[in-house]
């Protein structure tokens, strides 16, 4: 595997949930279409652009098990995150939920868009030393929902910890309590299986670069239209062309930038095709047990 990154060979390199690391092929792909595109700028990004994204998000979200009109490409989850929470419906006093292991800038982005609204964010605290599986897990999050909470923000993975939620079972008690749920995927793509339709989550945000070792600068959002039929439009972060003219129009432009990442994702699927991406997990599964007992030694 070792041979597939542009890797320094004189160091193992662990920390894939920082800033990740591409497959040097994607790498290459990604280049490919930079150079494609500087032949004829303007007939790429006049007539060629948009038709090659779609075609891009049509397989992504068969991957992800999902509609494609539900899915919209991004630059990073920080973005999607902010798009979410910003276009979420908050009054005053109503109550958004994130925990003590949540992200520190998601942190930043719910307490200021709740001081904006007039809403009331809410930090749970989980009790980790505790958990000694799912079910530890479930009650906590359970009983940490209080009344008027109208959004429950979960990692999927946490950054700091690695504990991995179990988002499916998560979203069911979030729905029975009325709330709706943003879970941020930041580091669920490639480290574990995602599946959009069985997750039933609200919305989903998640990052190509870190565990699927895609080029930085492609991210996704996924907004579970069908379960928010009364809900505003979610919004893009920058007004242009695409205001107000629908879900994937407000993500698709947002000004003349490179694209090369998104392209580039086509072949990282078919890269992870190849490669067995379930094997892999398997492997780094069994490296992680290895070094666990290896440090409590």
């Amino acid at each position: 595997m070792k041979d597939l990154f542009l890797l320094d060979r004189n160091w193992t390199f662990v920390n894939h949930g920082a800033f990740g690391a591409p497959f040097s092929l994607i790498v290459d792909i990604a280049q490919r279409w930079r150079v494609y595109t500087e032949r004829q700028p303007l007939r790429f990004i006049d007539r060629e652009l948009f038709p090659r994204v779609v075609g891009v998000i049509k397989k992504f979200a068969s991957f992800l098990n999902c509609r494609p009109e539900d899915l919209v490409l991004l630059q990073n989850a920080t973005t999607g995150l902010n798009c979410i929470l910003q276009s979420f419906p908050l009054s005053a006093q109503d109550k958004v939920l994130f925990f003590d292991c949540t992200y520190a800038s998601v942190k930043k982005m719910i307490r200021k868009v709740c001081k904006d609204k007039n809403a009331v964010p809410v930090e749970a605290k989980l009790k980790l030393k505790e958990m000694k599986g799912s079910e530890d897990i479930l009650a906590q999050v359970e009983a940490a929902i209080p009344e008027g909470c109208k959004l429950v923000v979960i990692d999927h993975v946490t950054s700091n910890e690695a504990l991995l939620f179990p988002i499916d079972e998560l979203v069911e008690i979030c729905h029975k309590k009325d709330a709706l749920v943003l879970i941020d995927g930041a580091h669920g793509l490639g480290s574990c299986p995602l599946d959009l339709e069985r997750t039933g989550a609200d919305f989903y945000v998640g990052n190509c670069h870190k565990w699927f070792c895609a080029p930085r600068g492609v991210a996704f959002l996924h907004v579970n239209h069908s379960n928010l039929s009364k809900m505003s439009p979610v919004r893009g972060a920058i007004v242009s062309h695409g205001y107000e003219e629908g879900f994937a129009s407000e993500f698709i432009w947002d000004g003349a930038r490179d694209y090369s990442s998104w392209f580039a994702l086509d072949s990282c699927l078919l890269a992870w095709e190849q490669l067995d991406l379930s094997a892999c997990r398997a492997y780094s599964k069994k490296l992680l047990d290895w070094a666990g007992h290896m440090l409590g030694e």
